[in-house]
């Protein structure tokens, strides 16, 4: 079975037992009243809505390599995973003022709708602030869904303390990307450590870490994992940095260039600004410290870095990082079905296009 049909295989699996879950959690916003059942639908249509779900086959991919089951216990403590997720996105479309995610409108759009059902004038404050209260009901979902899991109470507090680390660290990663990114001093190492704890720590690393503890593993093993979930954090992230320039929005669902609009100076744009002469890193520059370049001047820039060769040899690195994994868990002693299941999906993270 090839992996794209292994991942459908599981999202077959998995998709249920996450509906299931968030079912079981109705009855909390019902008893509390109000504008309560309309937040947990909101959390509800945002887990549910698309989602490629590699995040909790990491899970339980992790889980499996230390002698787990691929039961349905693992897959309930998976669902933290989704709602870390669901947490994680709808306060990041605030922090971006984003309209859309996954072809519909964001949660704090969504919610605005509600206001004059509660007589409030400002309607996108009021959608705001249900959407980020929202997004910390999500993150404390996910929690519940490790405690319930059924695992050994000494296996859940740790998977739940692992839980709260990740939820953590991604906090400071957003305060990194928030700050060292937009800054005119950002470094190729400040771009790193920014991966590291934005994106790595919640799409890799944390959701093999989780499975792993569950099964009982020590943190020998975990670090293990985290030759391999590291560098492809990294290589996930140059992805993203890559198709936000060169993607059809058609199929991520991102405006063209969103981090230029935002000022961001991602590994592509800091190649741009060290090759281009200096007309070109005037014209990168200028167009990173307007509040809203116009979209010409978004295409110029990726039609500079383009003629620099930035997203070949930007390419060129994602695959590099991704054989770095690879060749990491020759170190790990985990299954071989394991092993090459792990490979194949640093080889679908290279080749994605969304």
């Amino acid at each position: 079975m090839d992996f794209d049909r292994y991942l459908e295989a599981f999202r077959a699996r998995f998709n249920p037992i996450l509906a299931a879950f968030l079912e079981s959690l109705r009855g909390r916003p019902s008893r509390v009243g109000g504008a309560a059942p309309a937040v947990f639908s909101e959390i509800e249509r945002f887990t549910l809505q698309g989602g490629k779900r590699t995040r909790p086959l990491l899970v339980s991919l992790g889980h499996e390599a230390y002698g787990g089951q691929p039961d349905g216990a693992i897959l309930r403590a998976a669902c933290s995973i989704e709602l870390m997720q669901t947490f994680l996105l709808i306060h990041d479309d605030i922090m971006d003022h984003a309209d859309d995610r996954r072809g519909a409108a964001t949660a704090h759009r969504q919610l605005s709708v509600s206001a004059p059902v509660w007589g409030v004038t400002n309607a996108e404050h009021h959608g705001v602030t249900l959407a980020i209260l929202a997004g910390d009901i999500a993150a404390a979902y996910g929690m519940m869904a490790i405690g319930t899991s059924g695992f050994a109470p000494e296996r859940s507090a740790r998977a739940q303390q692992l839980y709260a680390e990740v939820v953590a660290d991604e906090g400071y990663g957003q305060v990194l990307d928030s700050t060292a990114m937009v800054s005119s001093g950002c470094t190729a190492e400040d771009v790193a450590n920014t991966a590291y704890y934005k994106t790595a720590r919640y799409t890799t690393e944390g959701p093999l870490h989780l499975g792993a503890v569950l099964a009982g593993v020590g943190d020998g093993e975990l670090d293990c994992l985290s030759a391999y979930a590291r560098p492809l954090g990294y290589a996930f992230q140059l992805q993203d940095d890559i198709l936000d320039l060169t993607g059809d929005p058609l199929k991520t669902n991102k405006t063209r260039g969103k981090d230029i609009l935002e000022g961001k100076r991602t590994l592509p744009i800091l190649m741009g600004l060290e090759r281009a002469g200096p007309r070109g890193r005037e014209q990168i520059e200028a167009a990173l410290g307007k509040a809203e370049p116009p979209d010409r001047e978004v295409v110029a820039i990726v039609d500079l870095l383009s003629s620099l060769g930035i997203f070949v040899d930007a390419a060129k690195r994602v695959e590099s990082l991704a054989d770095e994994a690879k060749a990491a868990l020759s170190a790990c002693a985990v299954p071989e079905e394991t092993r090459e299941r792990l490979a194949e999906f640093a080889d679908y993270l290279v080749r994605r296009n969304s």
